[in-house]
């Protein structure tokens, strides 16, 4: 008799630190499904900032591209100019020489 009363004494406090364990594992999986509802809540707010910011992204890529192609026709219009009035001068002294020359008294 004393040793079932030993071993019934074995056996709850088996029990007990089962059970103690059970207990903690039941805390411990409340306390990691609100970090995973924090997580995810975290991660849907990371997914809309990135769509924003993709979205952002491409407008300013389309408006990019509008400009540069503007930039690069407002660049070859002022090379022309360029290019004629360093012609126009570059011939403006003979032109002027001959007029000099024309003027004259002779």
């Amino acid at each position: 008799m004393a040793g079932t009363k030993q071993k019934l004494g074995e056996l709850k406090y088996d029990i007990e630190k089962l059970t103690s364990k059970v207990d903690k594992a039941k805390a411990d999986s409340v306390t990691l499904k609100d970090e995973v509802v924090t997580l995810q809540a975290e991660v849907s707010e990371i997914v809309k900032s990135q769509g924003e910011a993709d979205s952002l992204r491409r407008n300013e890529h389309k408006i990019y591209t509008q400009s540069k192609s503007d930039l690069e026709q407002g660049l070859t219009g002022v090379r022309m100019a360029l290019k004629i009035l360093r012609d126009y001068y570059a011939s403006e002294p003979e032109a002027t020489a001959a007029a000099s020359l024309a003027q004259q008294p002779g």
